[in-house]
């Protein structure tokens, strides 16, 4: 076996191929831009163009590359302990080493930018407008047919009567939040069957109006980003964004998601306590029950102007929640995987990838590709399988089997 045969990556290897010279669409180069190859010729698998196909936003590939270059600096391959020496060259970046991003992309900050709160709210309101409005007509049909049968079959339910139209507002809203108070409750055979339909529904369209604040949080934060990127580094920036990794910092999304069911119940609390003429104790207390939807029924809203907060507020406050959890459980994951990246690469760590490597044609050598598929694996963001067949549809176009593609440059 000749050396190239030996030196053959995870999807191709150094080897000779002839560059085609037709005249070549924009796409392709785009395309070749995309994988750092702007001058075209061969299209191979790299280090560099996974990293960039994954995008610049993606700390993954950042610290793949930096554990990848601290084991072996001079080259995108490293030896297993079964045969011998062999490196392949790394190609360099112009990119910046604290932030590891193009250091083209640094500008400087225009004297007339907007401060940082106005560009939040500019963005933010331009957000709102193109937000989804097929959602809103779905919660406006679910309520208007909640209330209709609420009105038209009021003699079959029971409890407690203030307004008519805000009483079906309310059991609407206590329906679609699973909050079950007890307080309005279905008592015949038609309107206990259209409850259960109508929670079913209710279900749905609750998972959706998460999908939407959970959208527009994320906008927020997008936004937060932005704003503290594109202004001097200081300390209250520092605290908000992770410069080097260029994305808003964990603690401060939890923070950030806690402040919001915090507000929500300081203005339920606020709400009991005044206007329901609760104690204070009973006032938090049904206020944090509520927003958590376990609805005891030992403390509800009984007051018309009462159900009719409760009717807006009950839906505020359980999405508030539910995106707080759902925040915790990414804080959770982030630091699971970021022990897994950060830890230091071992040969057990560098023997196991390549247990799994696809390209079993190079026994005793592991590409820097080949490492991050398998910590990619590790972390669930990839299946094996999923690779396999991305690489069989490569060799497709790999027919002199030298792993590479010629690509046409102008």
């Amino acid at each position: 076996m000749d050396e190239d045969e030996v030196s053959k990556p995870l999807l191709g290897g150094p080897g000779n191929v002839e560059e085609l010279s037709p005249e070549v669409s924009p796409s392709s180069l785009e395309y070749n831009a995309a994988v750092g190859n702007p001058q075209g010729g061969v299209l191979q698998s790299s280090p560099t163009s996974l990293q960039n196909l994954k995008g610049d936003s993606s700390s993954q590939s950042n610290l793949f590359s930096k554990e990848i270059k601290e084991v072996n600096p001079t080259g995108s391959e490293i030896p297993i302990p079964i045969q011998g020496e062999h490196r392949t060259p790394n190609r360099d970046r112009d990119v910046d080493s604290k932030t590891l991003v193009p250091k083209s992309s640094s500008q400087a900050v225009p004297a007339d930018a907007p401060s940082p709160p106005s560009r939040i709210l500019l963005l933010l309101k331009q957000s709102f407008k193109t937000q989804n409005l097929i959602l809103a007509l779905y919660i406006f049909i679910y309520f208007l047919i909640g209330v209709i049968v609420y009105l038209s079959r009021g003699h079959d339910f029971s409890g407690k009567e203030t307004n008519s139209i805000v009483d079906g507002l309310y059991f609407c809203s206590v329906t679609l939040c699973t909050a079950g108070f007890g307080d309005i409750v279905p008592v015949s055979s038609f309107t206990k069957g259209f409850t259960v339909v109508f929670a079913l529904f209710g279900l749905f369209i609750l998972n959706l109006i998460l999908e939407l604040f959970d959208k527009q949080f994320r906008e927020l934060l997008a936004v937060i980003e932005g704003a503290c990127m594109e202004y001097p580094i200081n300390s209250f920036t520092v605290w908000i964004v992770d410069h080097e990794n260029r994305r808003v910092r964990i603690l401060f999304k939890v923070g950030l998601a806690f402040v919001f069911v915090l507000l929500f119940n300081v203005i339920g609390t606020l709400t009991l306590f005044f206007v329901e003429r609760l104690s204070w104790t009973d006032s938090f207390y049904g206020s944090m029950i509520s927003s958590m939807t376990v609805g005891y029924g030992d403390v509800t809203f009984c007051t018309m102007v009462g159900r009719l907060f409760a009717f807006i507020w009950l839906l505020l406050t359980t999405i508030s929640v539910a995106e707080f959890f759902l925040i915790l459980t990414e804080a959770r994951q982030s630091m699971v995987r970021n022990q897994i990246l950060r830890r230091e690469i071992t040969v057990e760590d560098l023997v196991e990838a390549h247990v799994v490597k696809l390209n079993v044609a190079q026994p005793g050598f592991l590409s820097c590709s080949d490492y991050v598929i398998y910590v990619l694996k590790e972390l669930g963001d990839i299946k094996l399988r999923d690779v396999e067949v991305i690489v069989f549809n490569f060799q497709k176009l790999n027919l002199d089997e030298t792993g590479k593609v010629a690509v046409p440059i102008r």
